[in-house]
């Protein structure tokens, strides 16, 4: 149980490191390309999100990985918006 949640914060580690001076489209982009990947339609993602292999086969797990991309973009969006 202890290690499931670890792939969230993970995740967010990762995409903290990686998401410095990007824009919401790259930021997206990672998102769509990290979510085809861990449902296996998709090539290996970059930001070091390789990382994330032993979580590709605990789908319930997704979700949470796919979390902090999500609130990131909506945190752009709602700055962009003021």
């Amino acid at each position: 149980m202890y290690l499931t949640g670890l792939f969230g914060q993970s995740s967010a580690a990762l995409m903290e490191r990686g998401a410095v001076g990007r824009s919401a489209g790259e930021v997206g982009q990672a998102l769509a390309q990290l979510s085809d990947w861990l449902d296996g339609s998709g090539a290996e993602p970059g930001w070091g999100l390789a990382a994330l292999a032993p979580a590709r086969t605990r789908k319930s797990r997704h979700g949470a990985i796919l979390l902090p991309f999500r609130a990131l973009l909506a945190a752009i969006d709602a700055a962009d918006r003021g």
